[in-house]
């Protein structure tokens, strides 16, 4: 009987050790993520400065580093050198490039320390408490997102502290809203679209109430930034979906059962005036997401504004030169000419040339096909990379998202994760 008592006793206080341990995880994921970017100071950047430093101490102190990561590291270093020297060659005094490089080695320094962390605490267990803590930092974002979007005074109230310019625009539309730290739009949109890619595959193997409402989150927030996200999100769902629709016929009955809940029940506040909501603001949202579909059904023609932009955007410089090596101008420093394109290929072949260009791509490369060089056999662990790779590299083609916010973090982390979760399993 004394025994039981102990053994329940062991349970319980590791059970509160872990869960201490796993809000110790949501708050570095979520301040490295979303710290918000305040007028007085970007908490973000400031969370993964202070992550990196302390990284990069505790490395020298432990003398030791995963193999493949130093190889990344390393990399990056690398063409962080090659960066200064084509900044002082090319005397424009355009940052951007370096600036990218630099942001992607904070990223990884600060990622490797979280993941670190994380697995010194759960050992095997660490892979699947790292991708919750980043699908739930993102539907707390998400939530402030769907708050702005209701409620104007809110919404008002944030923008007064948040260091954002062009974002308060939509304050005035009313078409889209910005989150706490990424800015809203196409980025951000995106951004949450790869935290909802990482809770189904959670949900994949064993389902969960909260990550599904979280998923819920995600997705109605996704709609309120940007449509590059939304349709990411609707592709992940279909391909979830016959994947698992006759295995898992009870988690879709479940997911349609809460949805189908929170939308009744919204629409019954609506209808007693308790969220005094105004609908012709969802009314706009909806058209404007779905741009072109409702284009494509009254015309014909499957576009958009933002495809129609997108498409007179694809240039390249002239002389050969500067198509080879650049000539150091990305095109948004303010004393130098405007590039009239968003394409972000475009902007590193102007900046970089296409070897540049090619340099800066090849560690996405190196991180999509490590895991598949260190696992015997393969499985959805060592494809959740290459997704994500080759969903940035997509990315590309539509804006400069080397080193974005957000993304960069978590592709670190999925990408230290499979290999920490690798080795853990050969030890094993």
């Amino acid at each position: 009987m004394v025994c039981k008592i102990r053994q329940q006793m062991t349970l319980l206080k590791d059970g509160h050790s872990q869960g201490n341990n796993f809000g110790a995880l949501l708050f570095l994921v979520f301040f490295s993520l979303y710290g918000p970017r305040l007028n007085l100071i970007d908490l973000m950047a400031m969370s993964t400065s202070l992550l990196a430093i302390i990284c990069l101490f505790k490395l020298s102190l432990q003398g030791y580093i995963e193999k493949f990561s130093l190889n990344l590291l390393f990399y990056l270093c690398a063409i962080l050198l090659l960066s200064f020297f084509h900044y002082y060659i090319s005397g424009k005094g355009d940052t951007t490039g370096m600036g990218s490089i630099f942001k992607q080695i904070i990223y990884f320094l600060s990622a490797y320390l979280i993941v670190e962390f994380a697995f010194n605490k759960y050992g095997e267990g660490a892979r699947d408490k790292l991708y919750k803590a980043v699908v739930h930092s993102t539907a707390l974002n998400g939530f402030c997102v769907i708050v702005f979007f209701i409620f104007p005074g809110i919404s008002s109230f944030a923008a007064s502290f948040l260091n954002y310019t062009r974002q308060l625009n939509w304050l005035d539309t009313g078409h889209r809203m910005f989150d706490l730290s990424l800015g809203g739009g196409a980025s951000a949109s995106f951004v949450f679209s790869l935290a909802f890619l990482l809770g189904l595959f959670l949900i994949q193997k064993k389902f969960n109430r909260y990550l599904l409402l979280s998923l819920i989150i995600i997705g109605i927030s996704t709609l309120m930034m940007g449509r590059t996200g939304l349709y990411l999100i609707f592709v992940f769902l279909i391909g979830f979906l016959i994947i698992n629709l006759k295995a898992n016929m009870r988690k879709f009955f479940k997911f349609f059962i809460l949805a189908s809940f929170i939308s009744i029940l919204v629409i019954f506040f609506n209808k007693l005036n308790i969220l005094n909501v105004d609908l012709s603001k969802f009314n706009d949202l909806i058209d404007w997401a779905f741009e072109m579909f409702i284009n494509y059904s009254s015309s014909g023609s499957l576009e958009s504004s933002t495809t129609n932009a997108i498409s007179n955007m694809w240039f390249y410089p002239i002389q050969t030169e500067h198509f080879m090596y650049g000539d150091g101008n990305f095109g948004r420093t303010e004393f130098l000419p405007f590039i009239p394109s968003d394409v972000g290929y475009v902007r590193a072949i102007f900046g970089y040339g296409i070897i540049g260009a090619m340099l800066l791509s090849f560690l996405f490369i190196y991180i999509a096909a490590t895991p598949f060089l260190i696992h015997k056999k393969n499985n959805l662990d060592t494809y959740l990379p290459l997704i994500m790779v080759i969903l940035i590299l997509l990315m590309n083609s539509k804006e400069f998202h080397y080193a974005a916010r957000g993304s960069g973090i978590i592709l670190f982390i999925v990408y230290l994760t499979t290999i920490f979760h690798i080795r853990n399993q050969y030890e094993t």
